[in-house]
This record gives structure tokens, C-alpha cells and sequence, in this order.
């Protein structure tokens, strides 16, 4: 009446589990990502300095080349107004 003395072997539910890939990103493959992490911190450090030493020289060149720009329009502006004025 109460399902006394038939039991069953109830296995328990299994989960499956998650399984971790080291992976690529975009622009470098994973070879480069390991070489870059077993590098010394020096090394890592001074390719740093160095990359930003250049990205500055490069802004600082390029605000000067604008800045040259902008005067050279300002001297055609100038022109043109005093020629205007006589």
C-alpha cells in the first residue's frame, strides 16, 4: 500500500563539468599571449616606456604640424582682410 520493500536503484543525477581553454584574442595568438607573460618584468616594463615614448613624440608632432596649419590659414586670413581694407 505504501510501496514497502520494492525499491529501485536510484543513480544519482550527473552534472557535467566545465572545462577551461586558454584561448586567443584578436591580434595575437596564444604562443604570443605566453611569450609576453614569461617575459621578465624589466623587459615588459621598458617595451612599455618605450611604446609611450613614441605614441608622445608622435601627438607632439602632430599638434605641431597643426598648430602650423592653423597660422599658415591665419596669415591667408589676415592677407585677405588687409586687401580688403585698402
Amino acid at each position: 500500500m505504501h510501496k514497502k520493500g520494492i525499491t529501485e536503484e536510484i543513480a544519482k543525477k550527473r552534472t557535467r563539468r566545465t572545462v577551461k581553454h586558454q584561448r586567443a584574442v584578436v591580434g595575437a595568438s596564444w604562443e604570443v599571449i605566453k611569450a609576453k607573460r614569461n617575459q621578465k618584468p624589466e623587459l615588459r616594463e621598458a617595451a612599455r616606456a618605450a611604446a609611450l615614448r613614441e605614441a608622445k613624440e608622435k601627438k607632439k608632432q602632430e599638434q605641431s604640424k597643426r598648430k602650423a596649419e592653423k597660422a599658415k590659414q591665419a596669415r591667408g586670413a589676415q592677407a585677405k582682410v588687409s586687401a580688403k581694407s585698402r
